[in-house]
């Protein structure tokens, strides 16, 4: 779903249910897979107990991270004392969804415990070893929702960890040529994986260095007779770029 403005009469609308647009969107996007049994991974943006309550409701197991001024969200555990790290709590409730606080040892952009909040239809206030260990010795344990996320999350914060920085959509873009765009870095990362796991060696940016200069050899815009990268000298700018010198 591209977002272009004014898009409520493209939402889904429950019957008997009062949805804020931001539970509205899983919901249009889930619409064809509810009472499957599937479960359903989101972030802070769309997760609310309103939306996993509804979603539980028509059998779609919900883990999410949820933001603790949430609407309807426990105000008790969100005021709850500062936890160490390693340490959570749980809020379980009457039907079937537990709120989750935990701090991490340590979050990696600020080098401080970072305090997480999430909702969850499908584990209980159980925890799993985290494989680490705090500076006394002590394993740390996490909750199975929040291992279970990073587990099924991690992949595409790792994608979007890669594409930041590619520089490639501007804003001088159309906003058509921007959604191509994105579409196109959306499926690079997916393909070089696919590539590595045939036997290749090479990184990520080179990767996509070879594909734009395949892209623009065989491109229906130049002539017949373009087979070569000596064909496209004038799009590469063979002479027009800085190249590395090995010392």
């Amino acid at each position: 779903m591209v977002y272009h403005g004014q898009m409520s009469c493209e939402l889904v609308v429950p019957a008997n249910q009062e949805m804020l647009k931001s539970e509205r969107i899983p919901i249009t996007l889930m619409h064809r897979f509810l009472n499957r049994g599937h479960r359903l991974f989101m972030d802070n943006y769309y997760t609310s107990p309103n939306l996993v309550k509804f979603l539980l409701e028509h059998e779609t197991k919900v883990v999410g991270t949820v933001r603790s001024n949430c609407r309807n969200f426990p105000p008790e555990l969100a005021a709850a004392c500062t936890l160490q790290r390693g340490e959570s709590k749980f809020a379980p409730s009457d039907n079937g969804i537990v709120a989750v606080k935990f701090r991490a040892l340590q979050d990696k952009s600020n080098k401080q415990g970072k305090v997480v909040f999430l909702l969850s239809s499908d584990y209980g206030n159980d925890v799993v070893s985290s494989g680490k260990q705090t500076k006394d010795g002590e394993v740390v344990m996490k909750p199975t929702c929040v291992s279970d996320y990073n587990k099924n999350m991690g992949g595409v914060d790792m994608m979007e960890l890669q594409l930041e920085s590619l520089l490639v959509i501007r804003k001088a873009y159309k906003w058509y040529k921007k959604l191509i765009f994105h579409l196109l870095m959306q499926s690079f990362p997916s393909a070089h994986k696919l590539y590595q796991l045939n036997g290749s060696q090479n990184d990520f940016l080179k990767y996509l260095h070879n594909v734009v200069t395949q892209l623009l050899t065989y491109s229906q815009r130049l002539s017949a007779t373009a087979k070569s990268l000596d064909g496209i000298a004038r799009l590469t700018g063979r002479t027009h770029f800085p190249l590395y010198v090995e010392r």
